[in-house]
């Protein structure tokens, strides 16, 4: 997911990496992490109980909105790893 790629750069921070790439919500498809739009989401487990903070990753600002009208809540890359526990 976006949310554990994040904790991974963050935990890596002295690491030069070549590219970073999340899957696009709507899509399936990889899109480059410094160009997507990122939206904070719940994940809740398949028992219903567990529950984890993560992103839904967009290729754009128009569908990352689609999904948060709240456009204060829409974030960029650089944000997501600072956020990364």
């Amino acid at each position: 997911t976006a949310g554990c790629m994040a904790k991974y750069v963050k935990a890596n921070s002295g690491t030069q990496f070549a590219a970073i790439f999340v899957t696009d919500f709507n899509s399936g498809r990889m899109i480059s992490a410094s160009d997507a739009w990122f939206v904070p989401v719940t994940i809740t487990a398949a028992d219903g109980r567990t529950a984890e903070s993560d992103y839904h990753a967009f290729r754009s600002r128009s569908d990352a909105q689609a999904v948060e009208a709240d456009t204060s809540k829409l974030l960029r890359w650089p944000q997501v790893v600072a956020a990364a526990e």
